[in-house]
């Protein structure tokens, strides 16, 4: 495999699906990454990587682990895939502007009745 595509962890953004293909840490790092569940080969989702706090994982059938910025810099990656914001259930969209029409019927509430 070519180490141009491989890239740390902790510069994966979030909706990526990366796969997880070397882990550099002595043996008890590794050792306890495998006890969470992270082995090379395992592919995870990012939920959440704003590059200063813990990366939020998705982890096999969607659980979530949080892991820190120094150990996610020293796994090594290969993306697979990216969700962006176009490829979400279109529900979400929905909810969202029905809140947005709530929040606006409840402003114009105030207004009438002088709340």
């Amino acid at each position: 495999m070519c180490d141009r595509h491989l890239m740390p962890l902790s510069m994966a953004a979030p909706g990526d699906t990366v796969e997880l293909v070397e882990i550099r840490g002595g043996r008890r790092f590794r050792q306890r990454l495998a006890d969470l569940g992270l082995n090379t080969g395992t592919s995870v989702r990012v939920i959440q990587n704003d590059h200063t706090g813990p990366l939020i994982l998705a982890v096999k059938h969607d659980a979530r682990l949080a892991l820190g910025q120094g150990a996610a810099h020293r796994i090594q990656i290969l993306p697979i895939h990216h969700t962006s914001k176009q490829d979400e259930p279109p529900g979400r969209g929905i909810q969202h502007e029905q809140f947005n029409h709530c929040a606006r019927r409840q402003s114009q509430c105030r207004q009438k009745h002088h709340l």
